[in-house]
């Protein structure tokens, strides 16, 4: 079976993380019902984002305590400090096997009918990098949505891929752009 993908651009720029959050559960909501109605095999992954990569990037920390670890933003360029963010926005990526068209149509009109034309454009990425893509959705997110496959023919995990594609440390986190720098001085203890 032939696994493609697909990148659906969102183009608009909420005002509030929380308006964000809510179209992409309004989003995981339509593709869900979709999902169930046509069975047509794919997953989606919903990403809402207020950082860029050039600023932070979310990293988990383990404490050495039981239970899931904390997930949070990082700066790139400051130590210790919080990055700087942008417009929240959302990011779409599909992970489909066959009618394409019905999947990103369905996306694209659901976004198109709420906030008008040009609004969202669907791009296939199958030729170019696609797990670039997924991690970089990753650690840009801070809240992600899911919608499964559930004709359960797509052997890809995207739950199981963001888990990986996000950096995990124990301890004090230092991004490339800070490490063995000696212009910055670490907190004293």
């Amino acid at each position: 079976m032939d696994i493609r993908f697909i990148n659906v651009e969102h183009s608009i720029k909420f005002r509030t993380m929380k308006e964000a959050e809510r179209e992409a559960n309004r989003l995981k909501m339509v593709m869900d019902r979709f999902a169930k109605r046509t069975k047509i095999p794919f997953a989606c992954l919903f990403g809402v984002s207020q950082l860029s990569l050039r600023f932070g990037e979310y990293v988990l920390f383990h404490n050495g305590k039981k239970g899931r670890p904390i997930r949070k933003a990082v700066s790139k360029i400051k130590l210790f400090e919080p990055p700087e963010t942008v417009a929240p926005h959302l990011h779409i990526f599909i992970v489909y096997t066959e009618q394409e068209k019905r999947i990103s149509n369905k996306i694209v009109e659901s976004i198109t009918k709420r906030f008008g034309n040009d609004s969202s454009r669907a791009y296939d990425i199958t030729n170019t990098d696609p797990l670039y893509f997924l991690q970089y959705v990753a650690r840009q997110s801070g809240i992600l949505r899911f919608v499964e496959d559930f004709t359960n023919t797509i052997q890809f995990d995207l739950k199981k891929m963001c888990r990986i594609s996000i950096k995990q440390k124990d301890g004090l986190y230092f991004h490339n752009n800070n490490r063995h720098d000696s212009r910055f001085r670490l907190p004293a203890d």
